[in-house]
C-alpha cells in the first residue's frame, strides 16, 4: 500500500487543501515531515487520511459530550467523539479523499464526506458517507457504507489498527511512548506494533511446552509398568501368531469358496425368478391365444374370400352397366313414345286442317257462280 494524494475540504482549522506525493518536491523527497504551530492542521491532515480510508480517526476514537457545531440548536449537536464533529465551524459540509495504491498494484480513490441538512451551516448533520473508485476505470467498488469500508480495507491490506500501528503513531500514543519508563515503553511498543501477540505466542508456547511434558512422563511411567516377555514366551507367541496366520488363510479360502456359492444361489434365485416370470408370460400368452381364435379363424375366412373381391367388383361393375343400360332403354321408350303422341297429334292436327280447307274449296266452288254473276252485273 502506497499513499499518492490525500486532499480534504472544511475539516478543523483547514478551509481547504491538496497534497501530492507523486508531484515534487515530495516526489523525489523520500522523507519529510509536517511541521507548524500548534492548531496549524498538522493533525487534520493525517485525520482525512484516516477518515477517508476508515471513517475514523485516533483523535476521535472515544466518546463525550454534546459540542455545539452549529447556532446553539439542538439539531446542529454532534457527539464530540463523533467523527462529523471535525468539520469546520460555520460550514455545511466537510471532505476528506485519498489516493493510493493497494496491495493489487492498482490506484483508487476513497472519500469521505459529512453534510448538513438543506446545505445550511446550522443545519443537522446527515449520516456520512463513503466512496470508492478504481481511478484508472472509473469503476465504483462496494455498495453500502459498510460493503464500500469493507472493500478499502480489502485494497489496502489493513485493517484499521494495524493502519494505526505499521502506518500512523497518534500524537497521544506517541507522546506516551517517549515518557514512558523501559517497561512501559516495551508494553506500549507492542501495544503499537502489534508484536504483543510474540509474548502471548510464548505464554502458549510454554504451557504448551508443560503440558506436553506432563503428558511424556505420564507415558513413561505406564512404560515402566509394562513387563517384558521372555526369549521363550517370544517364541511361543510366534508359533502362536503363525498359527493364527494360517487359520486365517484357510478361513480366508474357505470364505472365498463360501462366497462362490453365494453367487451361485443368488444367480440361482435370479434365474428362477425369471423361469417364473416367463411362465407366467407363457401363460398370459396362451390365454390370449385362445381368445384370439375366432378372430383368427375369421381372419382366415376373410383372407380366402379376398381372392374372389375381384370377380365379385366385376360382377357389380357388370350389373350397375346392366342397370344403367335398362334406365337408357325406359328413357328411351319414353322418348319415343312421346315422339309417337307428339306425331299423332300432328297427323290429327293436319288431318283437321286438311278437312277444314276441303270445306273452304267447296264452298267457294259454291260461291263461284254468284261472283261470276255479280262481275257481269258490274
Amino acid at each position: 500500500m502506497r499513499i499518492l494524494a490525500i486532499r480534504g475540504s472544511n475539516l478543523a482549522s483547514l478551509p481547504e487543501f491538496s497534497i501530492d506525493f507523486t508531484a515534487e518536491p515530495l516526489a523525489g523527497a523520500g522523507l519529510f515531515a509536517i511541521t507548524g504551530r500548534t492548531g496549524a492542521g498538522k493533525s487534520t491532515i493525517l485525520d482525512a487520511l484516516c477518515l477517508a480510508l476508515f471513517d475514523k480517526t485516533p483523535r476521535l476514537a472515544g466518546g463525550g459530550a454534546s459540542v455545539s457545531r452549529g447556532d446553539g440548536k439542538d439539531d446542529g449537536r454532534v457527539n464530540a467523539g463523533d467523527v462529523r464533529s471535525i468539520v469546520r465551524q460555520g460550514t455545511s459540509a466537510g471532505s476528506a479523499e485519498v489516493d493510493f495504491v493497494g496491495h493489487d498494484g492498482k490506484q483508487y480513490r476513497a472519500s469521505w464526506q459529512a453534510r448538513r441538512a438543506r446545505g445550511r451551516a446550522d443545519g443537522k448533520f446527515q449520516p456520512q458517507t463513503v466512496s470508492l473508485i478504481d481511478i484508472n476505470s472509473n469503476q465504483p467498488l462496494g455498495g453500502t457504507k459498510t460493503e464500500t469500508l469493507s472493500a478499502i480495507q480489502e485494497k489496502l491490506g489493513l485493517t484499521y489498527d494495524q493502519f494505526k500501528r505499521s502506518v500512523l503513531l497518534a500524537q497521544g500514543d506517541f507522546a506516551a511512548f517517549l515518557q514512558a519508563d523501559g517497561k512501559d515503553r516495551a508494553e506500549l511498543l507492542e501495544k503499537i506494533t502489534g508484536t504483543d501477540i510474540y509474548a502471548r505466542l510464548s505464554i502458549a508456547a510454554f504451557a504448551r511446552r508443560k503440558s506436553e511434558e506432563q503428558a511424556l512422563e505420564l507415558l513413561r511411567q505406564q512404560l515402566g509398568n509394562i513387563s517384558l516377555l521372555s526369549k521363550e514366551e517370544i517364541a511361543n507367541e510366534h508359533a502362536a501368531l503363525k498359527e493364527i496366520e494360517s487359520l486365517l488363510k484357510q478361513s480366508g479360502e474357505r470364505l472365498a469358496e463360501l462366497e462362490r456359492f453365494n453367487a451361485w444361489y443368488s444367480r440361482k434365485e435370479q434365474l428362477m425368478e425369471v423361469v417364473q416370470t416367463a411362465e407366467l408370460l407363457l401363460v398370459a400368452t396362451t390365454e390370449q391365444n385362445r381368445a384370439l381364435l375366432p378372430m383368427r379363424e375369421r381372419l382366415y375366412k376373410v383372407e380366402n374370400a379376398e381372392r374372389f373381391r375381384p370377380l365379385f367388383v366385376s360382377a357389380d361393375h357388370a350389373e350397375n352397366s346392366v342397370k344403367t343400360s335398362l334406365s337408357r332403354r325406359d328413357e328411351l321408350a319414353n322418348d319415343l313414345r312421346a315422339a309417337v303422341k307428339a306425331l299423332e297429334t300432328r297427323r290429327i292436327t293436319a288431318l283437321n286442317a286438311a278437312g277444314e280447307a276441303e270445306d273452304i274449296k267447296l264452298k267457294l266452288e259454291e260461291s263461284q257462280p254468284a261472283i261470276l254473276k255479280a262481275r257481269e252485273l258490274d
